[in-house]
């Protein structure tokens, strides 16, 4: 996180694995750490799977409570994989939906991918949440998925991985159909 203040950006993503985001005081701790890094709250943004919440509701309402309160945006991470059931949009403060990279691969091909992504994105939409398509990894899947109107594309189209002391320089030129 003490790398985030120098790159700028909206907010840095924090993934958390179900037994993370369960863990007791997951916020608090989470928090605390950003103010040890001077990094406000509304900068930061938690990934977090259906698993991690449906394991123990309770924990985790109080968890995102915690976080929410602060500022920090939450996003359900893998959307489409798991239970996908709505009642976490409509009983959990969602701000993003993230589209698992299996609907992407086989957007161009297959109509059911195309048409699951297309409706994910209008429900979303409606829900006043943004969303994301992970592993975008071609043009012609570029154009279907800013068709179908996500708001934000991630994958190997955009660039690999890098390491935390490159990426200044990678924010610096960055691909020019971004």
């Amino acid at each position: 996180m003490k790398d985030c203040r120098r790159w700028g950006g909206p907010y840095v993503s924090i993934n958390l694995s179900a037994r993370q985001f369960l863990y007791q005081k997951i916020g608090e701790r989470i928090l605390q750490y950003a103010l040890d890094c001077d990094l406000p709250a509304d900068r930061i943004q938690v990934e977090l799977t259906e698993t991690a919440i449906i394991d123990d509701v309770e924990r985790a309402s109080e968890n995102l409570r915690v976080l929410r309160q602060a500022g920090v945006r939450v996003a359900l991470d893998d959307f489409g994989t798991g239970y996908s059931s709505l009642t976490y949009l409509h009983r959990f403060d969602i701000d993003c939906i993230k589209i698992d990279k299996s609907f992407v691969d086989d957007i161009t091909t297959d109509r059911e991918s195309a048409m699951i992504v297309a409706s994910v994105t209008r429900l979303a939409k409606a829900l006043g949440m943004s969303v994301v398509a992970e592993g975008v990894e071609s043009e012609p899947q570029r154009q279907v998925l800013l068709a179908a109107g996500c708001d934000y594309l991630q994958g190997y189209h955009y660039g690999r991985p890098v390491a935390p002391g490159d990426v200044a320089a990678a924010l610096i030129e960055p691909p020019a159909d971004l």
